[in-house]
């Protein structure tokens, strides 16, 4: 939405190049709020409430660190272009967050990074930054 806002929205009668991407990222966003809520209404295996068990510990832990995940992701994305911090932010998410073997972790990095580049740089010739090694 960031990067939308930054193309330009234009206006209703005459959309900019922002305007749809905005309008996906906060489709996005609102449904990603829609289903938090719904995740921390739902009763937890333990009868307590899920609100009162994201609270607790582990889930809210997860929650801030994908949030400075993501932060960290939209500050440094012009400088080490797409694919390096793409692979770097999923190998975090993977390893340390979702608790994947080292060699999962390695073999969904890799295919995730290097296959949203090909798809949308390769397949949409969509514009990703390209950081400072060129790609």
């Amino acid at each position: 939405m960031y990067g939308a806002v930054r193309l330009g929205l234009g206006t209703p009668g005459e959309p900019g190049p922002g305007f749809l991407p905005f309008l996906a990222g906060l489709v996005v966003f609102l449904l990603s709020g829609v289903v938090m809520l719904q995740s921390t209404l739902k009763k937890g295996r333990t009868g307590s409430s899920g609100v009162a068990s994201l609270w607790k510990g582990v889930r809210l832990r997860r929650l801030f660190a994908l949030g400075f995940l993501l932060l960290a992701y939209v500050l440094v994305l012009e400088r080490l272009g797409f694919v390096l911090t793409s692979f770097i932010i999923l190998f975090v998410i993977f390893r340390f967050i979702e608790g994947l073997s080292w060699a999962m972790t390695i073999v969904f990095t890799l295919v995730a990074s290097v296959g949203t580049y090909a798809l949308l740089d390769r397949l949409l010739n969509a514009t990703l930054p390209q950081g400072f090694l060129g790609f």
